[in-house]
């Protein structure tokens, strides 16, 4: 079969498509990423919200253009959005504020605020089905590797990281339902 076949299944919404196209282009899409940030956790975040996005709107891809290039004009227009994230700062207008913001120790509010925050955060977490719970303990809670969470799930590393990206889009849509 042609890579155009497997656009088209995964157009049609099979995950053999998805899976063949995911598994073919990221060591490609990553090493992109990893030349352009040297930075390996970085460039791999950022190849797999290229893959989320691909897969979303893999209705527009046109035949005009590889795929390839497409996924890397994709993850190229997100490093962009990151290294703006980056740079913006906020800084104090006096010296004596910024003085007195290093200064400051987190009051008691601040803490129950931050403890509240996070058990909503829990809360909507368990909503998920069970699998993404899983995958989202052990990827962001516990701080495994992709490959470790492979072996303890014995599920395929490809697989399991396009369930990572359906697990946290699920979450961020519960957790945003107007986006």
């Amino acid at each position: 079969m042609l890579e155009s076949d497997y656009i088209n299944i995964a157009k049609s919404g099979d995950y053999a498509g998805y899976n063949y196209l995911l598994k073919t282009h990221w060591e490609y899409v990553k090493n992109y990423l990893i030349n352009k940030y040297k930075d390996s956790y970085l460039a791999e975040e950022i190849c797999i919200q290229t893959f989320a996005k691909a897969f979303d709107k893999i209705n527009t891809y046109k035949e005009t253009y590889a795929f390839r290039t497409w996924l890397i004009q994709i993850a190229r227009n997100l490093a962009i959005d990151e290294n703006r994230k980056k740079k913006i700062r906020t800084e104090p207008m006096y010296e004596s504020t910024k003085k007195q913001i290093s200064d400051e120790v987190p009051s008691i509010e601040d803490e129950m605020i931050k403890n509240q925050y996070a058990n909503l955060l829990v809360l909507e977490i368990k909503k998920l089905p069970a699998q993404y719970q899983e995958i989202i303990e052990l990827r962001y809670f516990k701080e495994m590797s992709f490959k470790a969470i492979s072996q303890e799930l014995g599920i395929p590393v490809n697989n399991l990281k396009v369930r990572s990206l359906r697990a946290r889009k699920s979450l961020f849509k519960q957790l945003n339902p107007m986006s």
